[in-house]
């Protein structure tokens, strides 16, 4: 498995950062994934999934997604790290992004921390 630092810190904030982004960052997010499982669903269930979660008529969601998903996720992941660069829980041996902001052990070298001070 490969490291890729930019995309494993753009996955960790897009699930690890929702309470560090903005209201539209949040709104955006919820968009993403309610457009995505739209097109996974029938049209009537997709039709009730965009209605309630796709922010379809919000104007600031729709300009911040028209560049599309990748370059919103990127805009969102570097606002959210330059702002709280705290968030980002990384082992103390590798130094590279642990799965989770809580995670004692490190899924890249196998290192454990949960016995260290």
């Amino acid at each position: 498995m490969d490291y890729d630092e930019d995309q494993v810190l753009t996955d960790y904030v897009w699930s690890h950062g929702y309470n560090y982004m903005t209201e539209l960052e949040q709104f955006g997010q919820k968009a993403v994934l309610a457009r995505f499982k739209a097109e996974k669903s029938s049209p009537v269930m997709a039709q009730k999934i965009l209605e309630q979660w796709g922010h379809l008529n919000d104007k600031g969601v729709n300009e911040a997604l028209s560049k599309g998903v990748a370059q919103f996720q990127l805009a969102v992941r570097d606002r959210v790290l330059r702002d709280h660069p705290e968030i980002v829980n990384r082992c103390p041996s590798c130094k590279r992004v642990v799965r989770t902001p809580t995670a004692k052990q490190c899924h890249w070298c196998f290192h454990e921390w949960r016995k260290e001070i």
